[in-house]
């Protein structure tokens, strides 16, 4: 019997950090949906609330920060998981409720566990 894939959505405004973001995922054997543009990716998300296992956003993001994305996440689908990513050490997460932190630079070797971790969580 074959393993779950698990489907990500992934959004980062940087082209080149999500680029990097897509081929961890994919190699660490997920799937993946990339959004340059939280806006767009919410919208995604409201049209297709079962489509997701995890949400990974970037913390920080000129259309809407992460903290915002999380919480218009929560709003659309409060069982769905929402991991920040951030190479900031200290921010105020001001009452938001997200699921995990994963810290820039990160690691391919750890991705997956980091990941499996919150989705079955």
């Amino acid at each position: 019997m074959s393993e779950k894939k698990y489907h990500l959505l992934i959004i980062d405004d940087s082209q080149e950090n999500l680029t990097l973001m897509k081929h961890m995922v994919s190699r660490a054997g997920f799937s993946e949906t990339c959004f340059l543009s939280p806006l767009e990716a919410l919208k995604d998300l409201e049209a297709h609330p079962d489509k997701y296992d995890l949400v990974i956003t970037d913390l920080r993001m000129r259309e809407l920060d992460g903290l915002q994305v999380v919480k218009k996440c929560k709003e659309l689908s409060n069982q769905l998981p929402v991991i920040l990513v951030s190479a900031e050490a200290d921010f105020d997460v001001d009452g938001t409720d997200f699921d995990g932190l994963l810290k820039k630079p990160l690691k391919l070797d750890r991705i997956k566990s980091d990941l499996l971790k919150f989705i079955q969580s």
